[in-house]
């Protein structure tokens, strides 16, 4: 068995060396990485038994007092010079390497510390008239510039157009966001933070205001985009739609304006909640430096700055108020550094249940309904 390994030793070496640079493939290192660390280790490999020849002659004819000590002691002396000199001999091709601008053992080092992030992201854009765009970016692998010198875009996208039509861009250079288009330049997709546009033929045609929209988190199929503003809103199934809402409780000449999305009736029936005006709102307030919830409540309480589970930073304020049997609970979360300013409000209305019959209406559960709010909330997204 060990005649076997010693004869075939070479080719169970190279087959050891293709296994290692496939884990350093996984790890994230470029092709031409990857061929200069093999053509390195195989150098390695021939080079092994010249120098274990080179080490027995040298003990030989420098050390010939060797060949009186014990057979297994000068086996191990042979071993650890030939290790020395292999070790040096190693050490000084990474050595030169590095000189040159290629230190293959940090390169090593990384890839396993930082093993390779995703290499393709999928987004849809919403745009103006509900048109889509499905957007697929492709990370390229990195290309080492010297100081000075341009960066080159080595990344692509899929893009899938709601008429239908698909193509496959490149990454070109960009002063902001980041820029793809086709060889001829005829069409352009553009990204900048959550926002998109395409170009064709230097001038955005049809898909116009178009803003990432954010995955459904399940029990939000339908989709609001406002490519003004510059923001998309997932909301449930049944949820009624005012694109001319605005809010009216600050006093004349206050109006904030916004969309408003309501619950369906059938939430409603049988409780004391109205379904007339409980809903969510985003609501938009224009030239402001300080975005905060006093901005948009009339008595704000409890205001405060929170970042939630989706690390989005609000300023939070509520109010409460009651008249006529009525009673209306307000929270808003308005978005800190937005301008202009962005805020989401949740409206809850209901009645003073003691106005009812005993047993005619149930008190409805406002649980319930927040969390719905709180997903319709972290869905927004702003350019």
């Amino acid at each position: 068995m060990f005649n076997f390994y010693r004869k075939y030793r070479k080719y169970f070496s190279i087959l050891f060396i293709l296994l290692l640079l496939c884990s350093f493939y996984q790890l994230g290192l470029s092709w031409p990485q990857l061929i200069a660390l093999g053509l390195i280790f195989i150098t390695f490999i021939l080079l092994r038994e010249p120098i274990k020849q080179k080490s027995d002659k040298l003990i030989n004819e420098k050390l010939p007092f060797l060949n009186k000590l014990p057979v297994w002691l000068k086996r191990v002396i042979v071993l650890l010079v030939f290790f020395l000199v292999y070790a040096v001999l190693k050490q000084a091709i990474f050595f030169g390497f590095k000189a040159a601008g290629v230190d293959f053992q940090e390169m090593i080092q990384n890839a396993i510390e930082n093993p390779q992030e995703e290499t393709s992201v999928t987004a849809v854009f919403l745009c103006n008239d509900n048109k889509t765009i499905k957007v697929t970016f492709y990370k390229g692998e990195s290309v080492l510039v010297n100081p000075g010198e341009m960066p080159v875009p080595t990344g692509s996208v899929d893009i899938i157009l709601s008429d239908g039509r698909d193509f496959n861009l490149k990454q070109t250079i960009s002063a902001s966001g980041v820029r793809y288009a086709n060889e001829d330049e005829s069409l352009v997709f553009w990204n900048k933070g959550n926002g998109a546009l395409v170009l064709e033929n230097n001038q955005e045609k049809s898909y116009i205001g178009c803003v990432v929209l954010a995955p459904d988190p399940g029990g939000l199929p339908n989709v609001y985009s406002d490519g003004t503003v510059g923001f998309s809103i997932r909301y449930p199934e049944g949820y009624k739609i005012n694109t001319d809402y605005k809010y009216q409780y600050l006093g004349p000449g206050k109006d904030i304006y916004g969309v408003r999305f309501t619950i369906p009736e059938a939430l409603a029936v049988g409780t004391n909640l109205s379904s007339h005006d409980t809903g969510v709102s985003v609501e938009v307030i224009p030239a402001v430096q300080d975005c905060n919830a006093n901005l948009f409540l009339d008595q704000a309480e409890n205001v405060q700055r929170i970042a939630d589970s989706t690390n989005v930073e609000y300023s939070v304020g509520s109010m409460t108020q009651g008249a006529a049997g009525n009673h209306y609970e307000e929270r808003v979360w308005a978005l800190i550094d937005t301008n202009p300013c962005v805020a989401v409000r949740y409206f809850i209305h209901s009645t003073n249940i003691d106005n009812y019959e005993p047993g005619t209406v149930e008190q409805f559960d406002p649980r319930t309904f927040l969390e719905v709010f709180d997903q319709i909330r972290q869905s927004l997204t702003i350019i």
